[in-house]
């Protein structure tokens, strides 16, 4: 194929975006990137984008990107790995207790050091608040929580073998 037949359209297909936007009007519109989606803090949902409440695909797309778990599942799937822990693993035979220790360093965004005891209290209110909205359903199976230093506890009430993807989800964060 002759080059000279190639360079017209090449050139007419670079400069057609950049001529549209030259012959703008009053009535242009803005490019929305992102998310349309609106948060409104209701009486039945009081906080939108509070993990112990948000269940819905637009407040898990924005606390996915903004809250951080002990684990996440890697780009492409697979196993959970370590995000906010350094290590996480089921500590017994009939997997009913699951054992995490936390990276060190991790601090809030007000540079107060972030403990188990904080990873404790934050699963224990998604719990304790037991929204309607049914993120309290996939930690419904933890008995009890306890700290030992810069581990966690969590000791199920019977195996499940999910648990570690539920701790990489918000509800979790």
């Amino acid at each position: 194929m002759n080059r000279k037949t190639l360079v017209m359209p090449a050139v007419a297909g670079l400069l057609a975006p950049l001529l549209a936007a030259c012959g703008a009007s009053e009535e242009s519109r803005a490019i929305v990137v992102g998310t349309t989606d609106q948060f409104t803090a209701t009486e039945d949902a009081p906080a939108p984008l509070d993990p112990a409440f948000a269940y819905d695909t637009g407040a898990w797309n924005i606390l996915r990107q903004t809250v951080q778990t002990l684990l996440h599942v890697p780009r492409g799937g697979g196993e959970p790995v370590p995000e906010a822990a350094r290590s996480c693993g089921f500590t017994d035979k009939a997997s009913e207790s699951y054992r995490c220790t936390l990276r060190p360093g991790l601090t809030f965004a007000d540079g107060t050091p972030v403990t188990a005891e904080d990873v404790k209290y934050s699963v224990e209110r998604v719990l304790k608040i037991k929204s309607d909205n049914g993120t309290a359903a996939l930690l419904s199976n933890i008995d009890t929580v306890e700290t030992k230093g810069d581990e966690i506890v969590f000791h199920l009430k019977t195996p499940d073998a999910t648990f570690p993807y539920k701790l990489s989800t918000p509800v979790a964060g």
